[in-house]
């Protein structure tokens, strides 16, 4: 019974090594050669919403510059060539004795003018209005880089979550490594006489389950990999290979390099309320009369021909002063200017309460960044006694000393020791973007072009 069963362990040990060969040489043609930069970039290049929103952002500037259009003066030019040709006879008697005379008329008129005219009124609104859309531009601006900061958060948190589902495949398949190592010892004491067939059994069955979360981990990490491929616009049967952790932190500028002093939120609540009291000037202008205006020179030359020519020249310049009022339009500045006033309170009111609680956000993202980094160091320390803890005990069930339910235990610690100190890797990034990302362009931050 003895002989069959160590017969039988060999070839489940020749299976399960072709097996696992199998996987990890899959595995291990990925080499981490992409970073997020890369990712980053080939995101701006691909994604329509990165166009969808720099489009919006230039409908903005256009529409500044349709208000400028106000501070304009109106030139208006006219010119006017006629001619008139008039034949006419008169009869009449002279000494009783009749007479026809035929008079023959030519006239020629040729007039032009040119006028500029400026409504004092009106430029007063444009000015303000200008104003008012200089401040959209800038907020739009700030909206822009918003969200694509949130799709570059989007990116890194998918970009991370590969690195950490292809190190737990790794860890996982050294997990099998060593639950195969662990079912030798089993079989080679079952064999001596040292071991029971309970523990030959439990121990097959670790590498069973082992196994099986293997696999399950590499194909959620060939998920991953295609929804990435994806997000990026690139071929779902492109092999995508990723940068480690270590090296994805060590890439980042620091946080406190070219920061602003005020988040993005404070600054849009800032141009939007500005914005509020530019528009309530312009309107404010629609409460007097429209008071325009104008100049110009004018120019005419008619002649005229009846067998005596004549010829007549007026020019001189024209100016004048015109002024109208509309009842319904001081109405409705009334209430429009009510209305604005009433959206720059309410802002003004949002941009204090938003500075506390900004603040408030910001000291718990760098009492986070600061847990982190101590917390990698602790977990750092804690996997590496984790393995060697795992190996001494090892040896001990190699020797007989202990059972196989305390290595299991300690080949339990030593993968959870490991996950969590990838985990802590990927926070530590996502917490570093996330607060540069309030104050900075992440494009820009993370390709090192911030200014």
């Amino acid at each position: 019974m003895i002989r069959t069963t160590t017969y039988y362990t060999r070839g489940f040990f020749l299976i399960s090594i072709l097996m696992s060969s199998v996987l990890f040489k899959v595995h291990a043609q990925v080499s981490r050669q992409l970073s997020l930069e890369a990712c980053v970039q080939n995101m701006v290049r691909c994604d329509i919403n990165v166009t969808s929103l720099e489009n919006l952002e230039l409908i903005s500037r256009l529409n500044k510059r349709i208000q400028q259009t106000g501070l304009l003066p109106s030139l208006s030019a006219s010119g006017s060539y006629n001619q008139f040709i008039q034949n006419s006879s008169i009869s009449y008697i002279d000494n009783i004795l009749p007479t026809s005379t035929i008079l023959n008329a030519r006239s020629t008129l040729l007039s032009g003018s040119a006028t500029a005219s400026i409504d004092v009124t009106g430029l007063g609104r444009s000015i303000y209005a200008v104003r008012a859309a200089h401040y959209d531009t800038k907020d739009q601006k700030l909206e822009t880089i918003q969200q694509k900061n949130a799709l570059v958060l989007q990116v890194a948190d998918l970009y991370t979550n590969c690195i950490l589902s292809e190190l737990t495949v790794e860890q996982l398949y050294k997990r099998v490594e060593d639950s195969k190592r662990l079912l030798q010892i089993a079989s080679t004491n079952l064999t001596s006489g040292a071991g029971d067939s309970a523990s030959f059994l439990m121990a097959n069955i670790n590498l069973e389950n082992d196994k099986i979360a293997f696999q399950e981990a590499s194909l959620a990490f060939a998920q991953l990999k295609e929804s990435f491929s994806i997000l990026l616009g690139l071929p779902i049967s492109s092999e995508l290979s990723f940068e480690s952790l270590e090296s994805t932190i060590l890439h980042l500028p620091s946080k406190e390099e070219h920061v602003p002093s005020s988040s993005m939120d404070l600054l849009r609540l800032e141009f939007q309320l500005k914005q509020s009291i530019n528009l309530k000037r312009s309107t404010f202008f629609n409460l007097f009369p429209s008071i325009s205006f104008f100049g110009g020179y004018s120019l005419s030359d008619q002649r005229f021909q009846n067998g005596i020519f004549a010829q007549n020249k007026a020019f001189g310049p024209t100016y004048g002063l015109g002024v109208s009022y509309s009842l319904g339009q001081v109405k409705n500045a009334i209430h429009q200017s009510r209305i604005q006033g009433l959206t720059a309170e309410n802002l003004s009111l949002q941009l204090s309460r938003q500075r506390m609680q900004k603040q408030a956000e910001l000291n718990h993202l760098d009492r986070t960044s600061k847990h982190l980094l101590s917390t990698y160091d602790s977990r750092l320390s804690i996997a590496q006694a984790s393995r060697s803890a795992f190996e001494k005990i090892e040896m001990r069930y190699e020797a007989g000393k202990i059972n196989i339910s305390e290595v299991r235990n300690s080949q339990n610690q030593l993968l959870l020791a490991e996950i969590a100190l990838t985990q802590t890797l990927r926070d530590r990034i996502i917490n570093h973007l996330t607060h540069a990302g309030d104050k900075l362009d992440l494009i820009d931050y993370i390709s090192g072009t911030q200014q």
